[in-house]
């Protein structure tokens, strides 16, 4: 398979690459190469010139030299994180500042390239480039989905039951009722009372209390929830900021002091507890 046919297959269109530096022959050597294994590519002069031209279009892949007159690649880089943090940079560095370059990766840079290049190393890193940057879109898009099943879901009247997600991939069987201390979930009813009061809750509120109600003791984490309750598979830092409101209007609506909790318990780096 040649690398043209790879990457179209990975995002179903060629990448899309900009090449930024203020060296005229560096842009037009990376430009032909890149073109030659089948990539579109744009090219600018400075990093301000590369900050338009990612404001007009979207780009895959980012090149971008680390010294240059005006904004460098590291102003670049943080830009690009604010814009669409999906887009992969590499950054293009001389060998006597490597140094900077490992601290660019440490800001997320996700490679450099010391020159003088070699072509295949080259063509090697923007392959690998690319395949990142199509899980990233697969993932934005999971979570997109997901964004939206659980606004259709909050905003539907009509019961259904909750269905758990098992880690073979199948349906957790439900039991009708489940009692934890003070609560009562009825999950065909889809109904919670605390100390025997009605609690009000929306779908979404609802099932992930009725997932931790699930597992007594077990700490879940944001993607453990997301995975048992929906199926997908997303990082915990994507699943957090999904259920983040969610599970603060969960613990608003059940604890009593929602700023000291006694049911709903964050540990804090691991996951929720539900703790009765």
């Amino acid at each position: 398979m040649t690398e043209t046919s790879t990457t179209e297959n990975l995002l179903g269109r060629p990448a899309r690459v900009l090449v930024v530096d203020d060296e005229r022959t560096v842009r037009i050597g990376l430009e032909k190469l890149l073109q030659r294994s089948g990539y579109e590519v744009t090219t600018a002069e400075s990093a301000e010139a590369a900050l338009a031209s990612l404001q007009r279009s979207n780009f895959d892949v980012v090149i971008s030299d680390i010294r240059m007159s005006g904004l460098t690649g590291i102003d670049l880089l943080a830009q690009i994180q604010q814009m669409d943090p999906t887009t992969v940079v590499i950054i293009m560095t001389g060998y006597a500042s490597v140094d900077t370059a490992v601290e660019a990766l440490r800001l997320r840079a996700y490679d450099y390239l010391v020159k003088p290049f070699d072509n295949d190393h080259v063509r090697a890193t923007l392959q690998r480039a690319v395949a990142k940057r199509a899980q990233a879109m697969q993932r934005e898009s999971a979570l997109a989905q997901l964004r939206a099943t659980l606004q259709v879901l909050d905003q539907s009247e009509a019961p259904t039951d909750t269905k758990l997600h098992s880690p073979d991939g199948h349906s957790a069987p439900d039991a009708d009722v489940i009692e934890r201390g003070e609560l009562r979930l009825d999950l065909r009813r889809r109904q919670v009372q605390r100390q025997g009061q009605p609690v009000e809750l929306t779908r979404t509120e609802f099932d992930l209390l009725a997932c931790l109600a699930r597992a007594p003791g077990e700490v879940l984490s944001c993607a453990e929830l997301v995975r048992r309750l929906h199926g997908y598979e997303v990082e915990e830092y994507e699943a957090r900021q999904v259920l983040r409101a969610h599970l603060s209007n969960l613990r608003h609506k059940l604890e009593p002091d929602p700023d000291h909790p006694r049911h709903l318990i964050n540990r804090r780096g691991v996951g929720y507890t539900l703790a009765m």
